[in-house]
């Protein structure tokens, strides 16, 4: 088993709101845990399902340029792939509540022009393709999928050169209907956005660094905060701290409560923080080498995984996909980014009913996955 070091470096924390520049931050250091690779193409997506009921059989899938496949989170063994596409990003939501919840997998094909939309079974953990048609705009930025508003349906977000565009989802089955639902400008280019499960408000991020939330599809006058970073590509949503109706919200003497927003700055493979409640800055976190594992000097792709993936992860994980001839993923605890810039850990949200987690009633601690 694998001795997990969680590396922790002071933080000055500032708050960088509407139009101010950002305060300088010290880079804080989260020591990596494990490694999946190395991969023979290009990594272009990462993102995390949870298991029903099994924390340590949930699943990380990894999308390259040759096709997507999935990996047990526990040991890296490989589950299901699909061959024959060219994603380009990747998306995961759920569709209903609790165990029953089933996940819905989306990604744009390159080499198609098209989305594909999937479903993962929730005793095999296979692939299950939907027959899903939609109009995609001509100039596909990027796109996240979440709940659409208050509803209880799906939407798929959809960045092109002007703004935002959203599509409502109906699965009915094996098949899929997107309806173009409503369309907002954007005062910027924007690079990739994340749905806020709570609420269903759409996070996007600049490459500049700027964070804009959108609610109703209207976009905010202002940014919501603003990273110190030039060469953003990424950007996600960690739900944590949360609490029972009955409880007070998690606090700190900072105000961080319920989440955190994640901005990866591709050229130096670090990942700036912000509280999701309110936009001020938490800190920006590196992945530093073990000893075993290297260091992310620069990564192309950045996965956010909240909930209880077992072991090390029961509170989520961070993933970043290096930027190597051939990649490979490094992963590091979201506890671990959480204490290197000094926030509260508090029990994550389980994405299938957005509630507390209920913690395993054994924990797994992962060996080293390198398939």
């Amino acid at each position: 088993m694998r001795l997990l070091i969680l590396g922790i470096v002071v933080l000055a924390a500032a708050c960088a709101r509407e139009d101010d520049a950002p305060a300088e931050i010290i880079v804080s250091e989260v020591t990596a845990s494990d490694e999946l690779g190395g991969f023979t193409d290009p990594v272009t997506g990462a993102a995390f399902w949870t298991h029903p009921s099994l924390a340590f059989n949930s699943l990380m899938l990894i999308a390259t340029e040759s096709g997507l496949a999935s990996y047990n989170i526990e040991d890296g063994n490989r589950i299901d792939r699909i061959e024959d596409a060219s994603p380009v990003g990747l998306a995961v939501s759920y569709m209903g509540a609790r165990a029953a919840a089933k996940g819905v997998v989306v990604y744009f094909d390159r080499a198609k022009s098209a989305f594909a939309l999937y479903t993962i079974d929730n005793i095999d953990r296979s692939f299950i393709p939907v027959a899903f048609e939609i109009a995609a705009p001509s100039d596909v930025n990027g796109y996240c999928l979440g709940p659409n508003g208050s509803d209880a349906g799906l939407a798929l977000r959809v960045i092109t050169n002007t703004g935002l565009e959203t599509f409502e989802l109906t699965l009915d089955g094996p098949n899929a209907i997107a309806a173009k639902t409503g369309a907002v400008a954007s005062s910027e280019a924007l690079v990739d956005c994340e749905v806020d499960a709570l609420d269903g408000a759409v996070f996007a991020a600049t490459r500049s660094g700027k964070i804009y939330r959108y609610t109703e599809n209207e976009e905010a006058s202002a940014p919501f905060a603003i990273a110190g970073a030039d060469a953003v590509t990424q950007i996600g949503v960690a739900l944590g701290g949360l609490t029972t109706d009955d409880d007070e919200a998690a606090d700190s003497d900072n105000g961080a409560c319920c989440g955190q927003i994640a901005l990866l700055d591709s050229e130096t493979g670090q990942v700036h923080l912000f509280d999701r409640d309110d936009g001020h800055a938490l800190g920006i976190a590196t992945i530093s080498a073990s000893f075993d594992v290297e260091s992310v000097a620069s990564a192309s792709v950045m996965g956010v995984g909240y909930g209880n993936f077992g072991g090390a992860y029961r509170n989520g994980v961070l993933a970043l996909a290096t930027t190597d001839d051939k990649p490979v993923i490094r992963l590091a605890p979201w506890t671990g980014v959480l204490n290197a810039v000094k926030q509260p850990v508090g029990a994550a949200a389980n994405p299938r009913d957005l509630m507390p987690q209920e913690e395993d009633a054994f924990a797994i601690e992962l060996d080293g996955i390198n398939p």
